[in-house]
């Protein structure tokens, strides 16, 4: 007996996955999917050379460890990007506060995120964040951040090149992540799950 299956699709939270998958497998086979990590590189990269096209000025600071080789790397190179964009590596809270706070915007365009962390310190440190709408970046749209449906990188980019050519908007999306990050810290996380957790007993 074989398993088959015929033009999959897999869509999670309004973001497809897969397309068309067909496979045929006897007893004892195994395949495994691969495919993008989530992170959104692709999107990133393709939002900052559409901005790079349009004559834009900017760097980007990537911050992290690089576990794909270099892929990154030769992503932003093949879209022409290798004097823009300068990859950190992994940095610690001492070096990776001075970057955070000198920058104009987070750009955050993970497709699954549950905070982000990242966005967060941004906000305290009164840094504005645009990113995909995931998590917090969702949450706090449009008052207090900037967001995209994920891989949409045409409006990500329309997105960053508003934010970094207009101050005004800029500051006070900025004004209010801060006063959000400080205000929903973890006591006020946890008084909101006492009062769920109350309103179910």
């Amino acid at each position: 007996m074989r398993l088959e299956a015929r033009d999959v699709v897999v869509t999670v939270a309004e973001t497809e996955l897969v397309r068309g998958v067909s496979l045929s497998l006897a007893p004892g086979e195994v395949v495994g999917v691969l495919g993008p990590s989530g992170a959104g590189k692709t999107t990133l990269f393709r939002a900052l050379a559409s901005l790079m096209r349009s004559g834009l000025d900017f760097e980007m600071n990537v911050v992290g460890d690089d576990t794909l080789s270099g892929e990154m790397q030769s992503n932003a190179a093949e879209l022409g990007l290798a004097e823009r964009v300068r990859f950190l590596g992994f940095l610690t809270q001492r070096q990776l506060r001075p970057i955070v706070e000198a920058a104009d915007l987070m750009i955050l365009t993970s497709r699954h995120e549950a905070g982000p962390l990242a966005m967060l310190e941004a906000a305290v440190a009164g840094v504005p964040t645009v990113g995909t709408a995931v998590g917090h970046i969702r949450e706090w749209s449009p008052a207090a951040a900037a967001c995209v449906p994920g891989g949409d990188w045409a409006r990500l980019g329309e997105n960053i090149s508003q934010l970094l050519q207009d101050d005004e908007l800029r500051l006070r999306i900025a004004r209010e992540a801060q006063r959000r990050a400080i205000r929903e810290d973890a006591n006020y996380t946890a008084e909101c799950f006492q009062k769920l957790y109350a309103s179910l007993v």
